[in-house]
């Protein structure tokens, strides 16, 4: 019985040890909380501004896009019934971008006391790269005086499917057409459907032969004549 108790006193601290070695080990394999933070995937664009009461968001659907794609801007405000806002004009274009669509809705009761307005933008552009959208000002007017909310530059990288470092000179021409091989069946293919062709006319020839050979059997009324004459 001390031998026993002797190994269970050894093998616990034993035990122990690797697990918590093996805990560090993967502790230590996983990279810096700020790495991963880094190495996470770029998320849309979100900007929050507020001035008092009112509160201003501006969100896109996307942190890049590319040449044949469009972009989603939407600017919400929130804003105290009271209060009288004046939301951006609409000009054709957002700095490179170009305003393709545009809607607007509001102002929408969301409270007893707070109302919504909200502006969406579709947004295109030709030219790829770092693309910079710019401010967008909200105007809130409180009896007399005026107050401004506007949101931060932002830049949207703008791909294309043709690498930065093609050259369009070494473009080659258009091939010619091409023949199209037509598929036919294999010389031993030909063979045998000539062989059961061959076979099939000799079966029909010797059937027909045979039925032409074969005698015809006589009717009744030759018959009965032919046993009256032997009769008489």
């Amino acid at each position: 019985m001390q031998v026993s108790h002797q190994r269970v006193v050894i093998t616990y601290p034993l035990c122990t040890a690797i697990l918590l070695g093996c805990v560090l080990a993967v502790i230590a394999g996983q990279p810096p909380l700020a790495q991963q933070l880094s190495s996470a995937p770029n998320q849309p664009v979100e900007q929050h501004k507020s001035h008092g009461a009112v509160r201003l968001r501006l969100t896109t659907d996307r942190p890049s896009m590319g040449l044949a794609e469009t972009l989603r801007l939407m600017l919400t405000v929130e804003a105290p019934a009271e209060l009288d806002l004046i939301l951006p004009e609409v000009p054709p274009s957002l700095g490179p971008f170009e305003v393709v669509q545009h809607r607007t809705t509001g102002p929408l009761r969301i409270a007893p006391q707070t109302q919504q307005w909200q502006r969406e933008y579709g947004l295109a552009v030709t030219t790829a790269g770092s693309l910079t959208v710019p401010a967008l000002t909200v105007q809130v007017a409180t009896g007399d005086t005026t107050a401004q909310l506007t949101t931060d530059p932002f830049t949207i990288t703008v791909t294309t499917l043709v690498p930065a470092d093609a050259d369009p000179s070494s473009m080659k021409d258009i091939a010619p057409p091409v023949p199209l091989i037509r598929r036919s069946l294999p010389p031993w293919g030909w063979i045998v459907a000539a062989g059961i062709l061959g076979l099939g006319l000799l079966a029909s020839g010797w059937w027909w032969y045979r039925r032409w050979r074969r005698p015809s059997r006589p009717d009744a009324c030759e018959l009965q004549n032919h046993w009256l004459r032997r009769g008489s």
